[in-house]
């Protein structure tokens, strides 16, 4: 596999059992070789012209850019929507606020059910020729329509539950942040505690002083930098305390 494309199809390489017996190796060897150069070919990211600013398929997760929510034409025509809010008919599309980076990965997810792909099976990252061909369509019309940067040619996205949406289909893991390792932590250790409303209203208004500080739900890889420029610049001690209880969950 080409190593600019393995960040997309999620693998290394591409196996295929060609036969039970050297002779049956042999005759198929060919028509599989043949079927895997197709693949590759159709995934490799093509170049814009001066004619279009479309790109079918998607070059690189890690080199995606900011652009607004995704256009009408991105409808898979799916039957979504429900307790979420999500339009019928829509996909990588929300109507109600996603306020955290965890509201957005819940949303990804449950679109991605709605169409098809199975959490317990990595979504639609199974060795079979069907589920890659799922993958490649839903990750296309994600990306159809949007504005293609000239010099990458990657398609130009911001919208964050598009990003995650894209994330999930391609088998890239999401940055953990601040947010999720406090979810992580009151399920673990705070859920059915005496005094567990108490508890998680204190870690709940430590990450609003997190948030408010930073302007950003911040992700565990700041952590450090970020309490060392803090503590460096003088906060009151009462700003302290309450730093030091979420900076105690968040590298836990």
């Amino acid at each position: 596999m080409p190593r600019d494309l393995q960040e997309v199809v999620g693998k290394k390489e591409f196996t295929k059992t060609l036969g039970k017996t050297y002779k049956e190796a042999l005759a198929n060897y060919q028509l599989v070789h043949a079927e895997f150069d197709r693949v590759i070919n159709m995934l490799k990211p093509k170049k814009p012209t001066k004619k279009t600013k479309k790109r079918p398929y998607l070059a690189s997760l890690s080199d995606l850019k900011g652009t607004t929510n995704l256009p009408p034409e991105t409808s898979l025509g799916a039957t979504l929507g429900g307790s979420s809010g999500v339009p019928a008919g829509t996909f990588g599309v929300y109507s109600v606020p996603l306020n955290s980076p965890s509201e957005i990965d819940r949303e990804a997810k449950r679109q991605l059910r709605e169409i098809g792909f199975s959490l317990t099976e990595g979504f639609g990252l199974q060795d079979s020729e069907e589920e890659s061909l799922h993958r490649e369509v839903t990750s296309e019309r994600l990306t159809m329509g949007l504005p293609i940067d000239e010099e990458t040619g990657h398609p130009i996205i911001e919208d964050p539950l598009t990003i995650r949406l894209l994330q999930l289909i391609n088998g890239v893991p999401s940055r953990p942040t601040f947010s999720e390792a406090l979810d992580f932590y009151i399920d673990e250790n705070v859920r059915g505690t005496h005094d567990e409303a108490r508890k998680i209203t204190r870690f709940n208004h430590v990450l609003d002083i997190v948030v408010n500080a930073l302007g950003r739900y911040p992700h565990l890889d700041d952590s450090f930098k970020r309490a060392g420029a803090i503590v460096k610049s003088g906060v009151p001690a009462l700003f302290m305390r309450r730093l030091d209880l979420g900076l105690m969950v968040w590298c836990r």
